[in-house]
């Protein structure tokens, strides 16, 4: 698992790639890597957000992705939803590195597929604080990247392109009030 490391830069509303009309309730961020293969939305519940990836990586590409919701208002009740991929097997969790952290994006390295994938985390109703990257898994090809909620939005699902690996995913965001 990597060190956490923290997010500097512009808010996560002006660096995603969309429209957010208002406030609207989901919000799809922009897609990373190369979209190919079959597509699956894996969002947790209305009550729940993502407390971890699941992550395989076999070589130097992520080969297996899904994510493990929490229901908020209980904090405790962990639910894995499936892991996607040829990696699916061998899939490990890594969450947000402190306590009381939820994540609000995804970071990592892409290109024509996804290298390597992990959580941006910021303090719980305090979206406005410096973030902390969480743990992640992957090899070192592609371009880095980081793709944030906006601002008072939690991350609660991936949109994900998987065939011989992950070639692509897009983060699913909620607005909590």
């Amino acid at each position: 698992m990597a060190d956490s490391k923290s997010v500097e830069g512009s808010p996560a509303s002006e660096s995603l790639l969309g429209t957010l009309r208002g406030r609207e309730r989901i919000f799809f961020g922009s897609v990373v890597g190369a979209p190919g293969g079959a597509m699956l939305d894996s969002r947790c519940g209305d009550s729940e957000w993502i407390s971890a990836l699941n992550i395989a990586a076999t070589g130097t590409f992520v080969d297996g992705l899904g994510v493990q919701c929490i229901d908020k208002p209980m904090l405790g009740f962990a639910t894995n939803l499936p892991v996607v991929g040829p990696g699916a097997a061998s899939a490990l969790p890594f969450g947000c590195p402190t306590p009381g952290a939820v994540p609000t994006g995804i970071y990592g390295r892409a290109g024509s597929v996804v290298d390597r994938i992990g959580l941006v985390c910021r303090g719980y109703r305090d979206a406005l604080d410096r973030g902390e990257l969480g743990g992640d898994w992957g090899g070192p090809g592609g371009s880095t990247f980081i793709n944030e909620c906006p601002r008072g939005y939690w991350l609660v699902g991936l949109r994900i392109w998987s065939g011989l690996y992950i070639s692509a995913v897009q983060p699913i965001c909620r607005y909590d009030p």
